[in-house]
Order: structure tokens, then sequence, then C-alpha cells
């Protein structure tokens, strides 16, 4: 799984200790979350419907979401970059689980949310970086479909300073994101 190779160095090997890598003792930057970079790979723009995952979302007006691998390669999510320096985004990625043990869970300190038919969970957490204050905003997600269950974060990554303005994009993100509808 994608986010299992990426997050290597930050969390463990199953897919539900990475989709709760952002612990209360720790935050991330968009770096160090994902090698997707601005304008490598497929873009993603406006309203997508991906019937793979049967999930709809919409990316905010003027931003685009980013791959990071080939035209033909399978989906599994994107980044979405809110500044040119890359220090804030909105990391989405999704998977079909493999075992029952990597189902996400209920993290601390955090709230049920729905998306769609998904269930989701959303935590906030805050830490420094060097000589910087983040801010994460972690919403992790399990769909039950007929014959398989989808799980996957949507995940913001922002310097504090940024969190109003990146917190009202990300809100309207996470707002679109539906699944099985």
């Amino acid at each position: 799984m994608r986010i299992i190779l990426i997050l290597i160095g930050i969390c463990a090997v199953t897919a539900a200790d990475c989709q709760a890598s952002v612990h209360p003792s720790q935050v991330v930057e968009c770096r160090a979350i994902t090698l997707t970079r601005q304008g490598v790979g497929s873009a993603f723009k406006g309203n997508i419907i991906n019937d793979d995952y049967a999930f709809s979302a919409k990316i905010p007006d003027d931003l685009t979401g980013w791959s990071g691998v080939a035209q033909g390669a399978p989906f599994h999510g994107f980044t979405i970059f809110l500044d040119s320096q890359g220090s804030a985004c909105i990391y989405f990625e999704v998977h079909i689980r493999v075992e029952e043990k990597e189902a996400p869970g209920f993290p601390i300190g955090g709230r049920e949310i729905h998306l769609g038919m998904a269930q989701g969970w959303q935590s906030i957490h805050e830490g420094s970086i060097g000589d910087l204050s983040f801010t994460n905003i972690s919403t992790t997600f399990s769909f039950q479909r007929t014959n398989r269950k989808d799980d996957g974060v949507a995940l913001l990554i922002t310097p504090t300073v940024n969190l109003k303005k990146a917190r009202a994009v990300y809100d309207n993100f996470i707002n679109s994101l539906k699944f099985g509808q």
C-alpha cells in the first residue's frame, strides 16, 4: 500500500498505524508524508468521480491534485498543494483493506463524521518542526462495500500561521468527499 511505503519512517508497517500516523505527539510536514511534487504525474481538477473506489470529490477552485505517478498507474490518491512552496497541502489516499487488522480506528480526541456512506473520524494535532509550528487535521475513513472495504485518509498539513485559510479549503474538500453516492 502506497501510504505504508511513504510513511515507513513515521509509522509502523500496517495501514491502521499509518492512518493514525499523525499521533498527538507528532506532526508531519508535506515533504515527509508524500513524494508527490507540483506538476508531476496525473493532474486532477474540478469535480472528480472515481468508480474504482465509488467516491466523488471537488478539488478546490484554482488548485490541482497531483498523483506523482504516470498516467496509466492505478489510482491511490493525490496531493493538493495549497502554496507554491509546498509547505501546506491536502494529502488524500485511498486503498482496499487487505487485512481486517488494518482497519482504521477512532483516534483519541477525534470526532465522528460521515462522508456519504463512509464512516470517518477527524482529529487535530499541533506541534513544531524545527522553529515552525504546524497543524495537521486528519480525516481517516472506512467504506464498507458489497465485496470489500476501502480505507484512507485526507490529511491537512499546514504551518499554523496559515491555518484559517488552509482549514477553509480543507473543509470544503472534506464536505465534497462522498463515498457510495
